[in-house]
């Protein structure tokens, strides 16, 4: 009998430790980096990133690696963040990534990367030096399905949502906006795209 439970207090330590395997990582500190590229190294068919700001260049070596071994990779910006002089956006566009701005919302601040849709990383940290060596964020590396699934939703919805090209005057029209106001944005986030070397290199 004793033998019994003690099998019993094996197996459910060992399903609870299963459920428990997403990793939290927390900054300054180098573990949400370390991670992000673990998984990118790791990924074999797709990367869907949704990211508010990218200046790491460390991260952006581990995707266009890669890219290099014919990772499918999709990545979603905010568009008035990709103009700033640290953001390697315009490295990505002139490295022919899949990218999409940002022309639906003020800005986009989701802050997630799902890795062959098996492990996403998410929380407040940007995908930039300062979140790693100065700021304090946080992250967790989640492998649970149905969450990843949910995101997976997100960020397609997103996807279709942040049309390149002409994709401000559509979302106008869907959205019935004719202010001046509205117009004077469209002119900035215009000129964002311009400034973060949108169309350049393909």
């Amino acid at each position: 009998m004793k033998i019994f439970y003690t099998s019993l207090l094996f197996i459910s330590l060992t399903i609870i430790g299963a459920i428990a395997e997403d990793k939290v990582c927390f900054s300054p500190g180098t573990c949400c980096e370390d991670n992000i590229i673990r998984l990118a190294n790791e990924s074999k068919e797709k990367i869907e990133v949704v990211i508010y700001s990218i200046t790491n260049v460390k991260i952006l070596n581990a995707l266009l690696a890669a890219k290099k071994r014919g990772v499918v990779i999709k990545v979603i910006v905010d568009t008035l963040q990709s103009s700033g002089k640290k953001s390697l956006v315009k490295y990505m566009v002139n490295a022919d990534f899949d990218i999409r701005f940002n022309t639906s919302f003020k800005i986009e601040h989701n802050k997630f990367g799902i890795f062959d849709g098996k492990f996403m990383v998410v929380g407040s940290y940007n995908w930039t030096n300062a979140a790693t060596s100065a700021n304090s964020e946080n992250c967790i590396i989640v492998d649970n399905l149905t969450t990843i699934t949910q995101y997976q939703h997100r960020f397609y919805d997103l996807w279709k949502i942040y049309e390149t090209g002409d994709s401000l005057n559509i979302n106008d029209s869907r959205r019935g906006k004719g202010t001046d106001r509205h117009r004077q944005r469209k002119e900035r986030r215009s000129q964002a795209y311009i400034s973060a070397g949108v169309g350049i290199g393909g």
